[in-house]
């Protein structure tokens, strides 16, 4: 049977849409954003722009079943300083551990700045311009292996149940059974050259029959010519094989996962790189459908590509990379643009999201012989987006 994703992605339109039963499974992803109190100190008021505690959370692997894993960082009142320019403080894990947050408030432009470290290095840092976005776009990077943390149980071990032959989601496919781990490095150089060249032959099968919600950005591919061709399908190819390395040197460690609630060793090399694809396309496919409601909830169309502020404000929210570090959707891309070039623009991003959330569907389907359901994490996210967007069409419209 070949390989479709017509039923993970196609179903879920701008329109209200009847909500499926939930899924059994939720992907090992840092898909939760938390907005902070702000810090309340008496005779202090100018410390308000700053956080209270900040928490992060991530959906986790637990005791067989799932739980959510939360770290909360709490303010240290000794590492507070504040000068005309800026007002900082150090945040650590309430947990323990060498994990802390730096976050700076910049009285001149004003704006915030947050650095999030672990083990003495760097994991990721974020910017912005109000503190409600810039906690959720700081936040929902969510928890990293190694990270101390609390689990909150929601889910047990499932029963087990009987497969349905024609539900993809279900079921292993008979071209490419579930993997067993490599057990030698040459076994794992082997699992990478067979996963390279299947998700190689997807991509350009992708190219030659792009669906409706890839036609766009294929198009748009092709008329740059074979080299740009090339290059899409060597940095897909590229990241995914990151992945696996990523995942294989975690699965080698001898220090605990606080993300698995299991040693890295006696973990399953294949069940971790399956859920770190499967997080991989839910983040990308999120995005593509915020931009799908933004641009929908705006009618009639004729107004839309004139209102600038609005479709920038689509980008702003957007920017980033949702994903594992392929393309980036950059705000300075859509400065100067008109608004009906902003609008185009949009719109071959969420076909580019949609291309990349399927090569890392793909690559899950590779690794386990089955891709869970998005549909409970769409769901989600549109109602939350249709939601958001509704708020922000101006009032004078």
């Amino acid at each position: 049977m070949p390989f479709n994703l017509s039923k993970l992605f196609s179903s879920r339109q701008p329109e209200p849409a009847p909500r499926p039963v939930p899924n059994t499974y939720a992907p090992s992803s840092p898909q939760i954003s938390y907005v902070p109190k702000r810090l309340e100190m008496v005779g202090m008021p100018h410390l308000g722009v700053l956080p209270a505690n900040v928490l992060f959370g991530s959906d986790a692997a637990y005791k067989g079943g799932r739980a959510l894993a939360t770290a909360l960082y709490k303010h240290d009142l000794d590492t507070l300083e504040v000068t005309p320019e800026k007002i900082s403080m150090i945040y650590r894990n309430e947990m323990g551990g060498d994990s802390w947050l730096r976050i700076i408030y910049d009285r001149a432009k004003p704006g915030y700045y947050g650095e999030k470290f672990l083990d003495g290095k760097s994991l990721f840092a974020s910017m912005g311009s109000e503190f409600d976005k810039f906690f959720t776009i700081f936040t929902r990077n969510g928890l990293t292996r190694g990270e101390r943390c609390r689990f909150d149980p929601y889910q047990l071990r499932p029963e087990p149940q009987e497969s349905n032959a024609e539900d993809v989601h279900q079921t292993r496919q008979p071209d490419i059974p579930a993997r067993k781990d490599p057990s030698t490095q040459k076994e794992f150089e082997e699992f990478k050259a067979t996963l390279a060249s299947r998700v190689n032959g997807h991509l350009r099968e992708m190219l030659a029959n792009p669906n409706d919600r890839t036609e766009e950005y294929v198009k748009q591919l092709k008329g740059r010519g074979d080299a740009a061709i090339e290059n899409i399908c060597r940095h897909h190819v590229s990241a995914v094989m990151s992945t696996c390395d990523q995942a294989y040197l975690l699965h080698l460690s001898p220090s605990p996962t606080n993300l698995s609630g299991a040693t890295n060793s006696n973990g399953s090399f294949s069940k971790d790189l399956h859920d770190l694809f499967v997080t991989a396309s839910t983040r990308v496919v999120i995005r593509a459908y915020d931009i799908r409601l933004a641009m929908h909830v705006y009618k009639p169309y004729e107004q839309l590509i004139e209102d600038k502020d609005y479709l920038l404000a689509i980008v702003r929210k957007n920017a980033g990379d949702p994903g594992m570090g392929i393309w980036k959707m950059d705000m300075e891309e859509y400065w100067g643009r008109s608004g009906p070039e902003i609008s185009y623009m949009l719109t071959v991003q969420h076909n580019k999201d949609h291309f990349e959330a399927e090569v890392w569907a793909f690559a899950a389907y590779c690794v386990a012989g089955s891709v869970p359901s998005f549909e409970e994490a769409i769901n989600t996210a549109c109602d939350k987006s249709k939601e958001y967007w509704s708020k922000q069409i101006p009032a004078s419209r």
